[in-house]
């Protein structure tokens, strides 16, 4: 008995096809937004404890804590995003890089035609490079953590298996 197959990657057609990716597209949204949610309610408490060291005269090691919190927080919204969203997770980090800038743009737009060009400080500067700078390193990071664990999602090969 000659018994002849093949075996794919193509999951059974119907409901359960649309049901996979409607709940693949909730994981994103959900994903997404719990990881701009943990890195929002982690800059409210270094923000917290900043303030209690702007008080100090000492401007340097303000500017430094400012900068290195930035860094922090950024870098945490790439990982975390990447941690909760499913596979592949290169998209993930991207996404969260896209959203980041996005909102960077438009808070600069909106502060320098408030305020006008001369309104960009030293500290205004320090931001948006610390900003970058978290998102650099959290996509980086990213993509040594979650290299064997789904940073790249490679198409399962099809087998003919032929049994005589």
């Amino acid at each position: 008995m000659a018994v002849v197959g093949v075996v794919t990657n193509k999951p059974a057609k119907g409901r359960k096809v649309f049901y996979f990716r409607v709940m693949k597209i909730v994981k994103w949204i959900l994903g997404t937004l719990l990881s701009y949610a943990i890195a929002v309610g982690l800059l409210v408490l270094i923000m917290d404890a900043e303030e209690s060291l702007s008080k100090t005269k000492n401007l340097q090691l303000f500017n430094f804590v400012h900068g290195f919190d930035i860094v922090l927080v950024f870098t945490a919204v790439t990982i975390l995003n990447c941690l909760f969203v499913p596979r592949p997770k290169k998209y993930a980090a991207l996404l969260s890089t896209i959203i980041i800038l996005i909102i960077a743009f438009f808070e600069m737009y909106s502060n320098v035609a408030k305020n006008g060009i001369y309104s960009i400080s030293y500290k205004f500067i320090i931001t948006y490079m610390c900003l970058f700078a978290g998102l650099c390193i959290g996509t980086f990071a990213s993509s040594l953590i979650f290299k064997n664990k789904g940073w790249n999602q490679q198409p399962l090969k099809s087998e003919v298996i032929d049994y005589y």
